[in-house]
């Protein structure tokens, strides 16, 4: 007996060691977002987006593969401006980093659009406010390791060098006050922002940052749901949070109003951008982030040196946007102009985010892309160049 009773509260012991211990998963930084495996309803796993400006989204197209019923339509935005349909659809299980989240209902609607437009080889859905309302998340940036803890368990010692940063929250979206160029505001924390800073077109109206920092190009940036974004690129002089500083951070200023940031004390969005050059912390339960040094990335500078937005058309890279004056429309590529191979080497073949960092290399001069457009294929011949530049 009393053996017996010695092995329960071992096997005890273990079970409660496990279940303190850190959960685990890992991702993949696709276009600066955290893709991460999700199991629903013992399915899977799904490829989703880790982002702290959602909840969670489930594509249309898993909720039918699962044959999952789908009630209550309606519409949602993002940072496009159309809204998009979208419905509830009830799970009766689902887990992440090997916990298991309580039954619950999904938003489901349509993703394709973004996948396609971004070039995610996968995207099934988000997965967003209902981790991070129940557990305090490590995103660990040079193991590729989102790690869950219990609130409750003691915080892991910082190393030197971090910083940590009290954060309110606007609805199930995190926010925290920043200054740009000493102008202060609230900006969204959003880990689904590949860009370092996008600001409201109201904000930027209102303080004039057009005249500011002197955009030096204006093109599509970005898809989000609901739609494209249109914005000026600039550099700005600094960006502060607390007693952080990032000097001359990549800014998109947007060319439309968006239904996310109608709220006049809002900024905009501070992404991951400028937050993938540190290991994080965020804790729901005291409202904080955590910045710590990390080495993997640096902050993110780059940009599109040919003057054109790729988005995926099947096996072909479809030309959804092109810049005036830049070297892709001076070298003849139109808008719907389909690209079937860059450099000789057909775009089946090619991945298409991939294909997005090789045209941002300063180290490559030209690329030759082959044309599909009204059923005849054309070469040309795209001199790359930097279309924003440090001041």
């Amino acid at each position: 007996m009393k053996r017996a009773t010695f092995l329960f509260s071992f096997i005890l012991i273990l079970s409660l060691k496990s279940f303190a211990s850190p959960r685990v998963e890992a991702f993949k930084l696709q276009d600066n977002r955290l893709i991460t495996s999700v199991y629903i309803n013992g399915k899977g796993p799904f490829a989703m987006m880790f982002d702290t400006g959602a909840t969670n989204i489930l594509s249309a197209q898993v909720a039918a593969q699962l044959g999952l019923a789908q009630h209550d339509q309606f519409t949602i935005q993002g940072g496009g401006q159309k809204p998009v349909l979208a419905t509830y659809c009830d799970v009766n299980s689902w887990s992440f980093a090997k916990t298991d989240f309580p039954a619950g209902s999904f938003i489901c609607a349509d993703l394709s659009d973004m996948q396609q437009a971004i070039g995610f080889p996968r995207l099934d859905g988000l997965l967003g406010y209902e981790v991070f309302s129940r557990y305090r998340v490590k995103l660990d940036m040079a193991a590729n390791q989102i790690s869950l803890s219990d609130f409750s368990t003691p915080q892991e010692a910082l190393p030197s060098g971090s910083t940590v940063h009290a954060f309110q929250m606007y609805g199930t979206t995190p926010i925290i006050s920043g200054q740009i160029g000493g102008i202060p505001a609230w900006y969204l924390i959003d880990t689904g922002d590949r860009a370092s800073l996008t600001l409201s077109q109201k904000f930027v109206t209102a303080n004039s940052l057009q005249n500011k920092y002197l955009p030096q190009v204006t093109t599509m940036t970005g898809y989000g749901i609901g739609g494209s974004l249109q914005t000026s690129m600039a550099f700005a002089d600094d960006f502060r949070i607390g007693e952080r500083s990032f000097a001359n951070p990549l800014i998109r200023m947007m060319e439309q109003d968006s239904p996310a940031f109608q709220e006049p004390a809002l900024g905009g969005t501070l992404g991951m951008g400028l937050l993938r050059q540190f290991n994080l912390i965020f804790d729901y339960s005291r409202k904080t982030m955590t910045l710590m040094p990390a080495k993997a990335w640096a902050q993110d500078r780059s940009f599109d040196r040919a003057g054109m937005w790729l988005s995926q058309r099947d096996s072909n890279f479809l030309v959804a946007d092109v810049v005036p004056g830049g070297p892709a429309d001076q070298a003849g590529i139109r808008v719907q102009d389909q690209i079937v191979a860059l450099n000789g080497q057909k775009t089946a073949t090619l991945d298409l985010l991939t294909s997005k960092e090789y045209l941002k290399n300063k180290d490559v001069v030209a690329v030759q892309v082959t044309v599909l457009r009204n059923g005849k294929q054309m070469m040309a011949i795209i001199k790359l160049k930097d279309l924003v530049s440090l001041p």
